[in-house]
């Protein structure tokens, strides 16, 4: 081990059921966005342009999460009733002028391809586009908690649960790597979990890899550097052996 604390699954891990019978509070999908900024960095929370009556197809609601780089409202796709998350990403605050255009192509090629996933455990993209200097995606909306909130005194997990959990995102990853697709941010907080339900939602795919480089112009830092693998540190080109890396890091701590 690298020092003499637990790790994340070692804390994830509970003895017995009893400590989680408490009910979990429900948060919804993407409600509390992390993003890892660079040592010393004070970058605000995101605060793209006021959003629009509708996007497209949808209908905004009220803001549910807002993070370094995002807002998420919950939303309605009018065409079908349903009810989604639209994830609003401040593109124009994060990137220079000349790098923007580059940066809203990357996104939308990333969003393409996360779209095509089809996976129980792995958060379907419904719609993506852009808005001005911004950019937002359509996502699945589900009911919740992430995985980080599991390894608080009382709710820690059973074992049978954490292994049965680790099993279902290498399944979801084998099927996303098998379509050319690398998620570049596993993390726990990137991990919805409803254990009402049993909703497994693995969230986030492509959005570590915007920018070209490791961090935007305020010092956010795009990707979690404690869960990178060495080559995704260097900046080298990664395929799907770094998401399973990243996987592993928590039960090596």
């Amino acid at each position: 081990m690298a020092s003499g604390k637990p790790g994340f699954w070692q804390r994830l891990i509970g003895r017995t059921a009893d400590q989680v019978d408490a009910p979990p509070s429900e948060l919804s999908t993407l409600a509390a966005i992390q993003q890892t900024q660079a040592p010393g960095a004070s970058t605000p929370l995101a605060k793209p342009s006021a959003p629009p009556p509708d996007l497209r197809d949808f209908e905004l609601g009220a803001e549910i999460g807002r993070g370094a780089m995002a807002v998420v409202y919950k939303a309605t796709q009018r065409s079908t009733g349903r009810q989604v998350a639209i994830k609003r990403l401040a593109l124009s605050r994060e990137f220079s002028a000349e790098d923007l255009a580059d940066v809203r192509e990357r996104f939308m090629r990333e969003a393409r391809a996360a779209g095509q996933l089809q996976h129980p455990d792995i958060l379907q993209v419904v719609d993506a586009g852009q808005d001005g200097g911004d950019a937002w995606i359509a996502l699945e909306y589900v009911l919740g908690r992430d995985l980080s909130s599991f390894t608080k005194a009382g709710q820690l997990l059973p074992a049978r649960e954490v292994v049965q959990i680790g099993v279902r995102l290498a399944r979801a990853l084998a099927h996303a790597h098998s379509q050319g697709v690398v998620h570049r941010d596993i993390k726990p907080a990137n991990v919805m979990l409803d254990r009402v339900n049993g909703s497994l939602k693995l969230m986030d795919f492509g959005i570590a890899r915007v920018g070209d480089g490791s961090r935007t112009r305020t010092g956010l830092v795009l990707g979690t550097p404690s869960f990178m693998s060495p080559e995704q540190l260097a900046g080298l080109t990664v395929d799907g052996r770094s998401d399973l890396y990243s996987l592993g890091v928590p039960s090596t701590r």
